[in-house]
């Protein structure tokens, strides 16, 4: 992996921990949940646009 990979990795990790605080699990688990879903799916989504094409590794070519 780069560094830009590296990268987004660590702002996606604070943002999940950022949410721990924004939106307490303590208060509203619900909450909390759909706010790290809705990170994971934008942190796909990036990897998805900016990353490799996704392709078969497995066997001959």
């Amino acid at each position: 992996m780069t560094w830009e990979g590296w990268l987004a990795f660590s702002i996606f990790l604070g943002l999940v921990v950022a949410g721990s605080f924004i939106v307490p699990p303590r208060h509203s688990l619900a909450g909390y949940v759909a706010y790290v879903a809705l990170v994971a799916v934008l942190f796909a989504a990036v990897c998805w646009w900016k990353g490799e094409p996704a392709r078969w590794r497995w066997g001959g070519d």
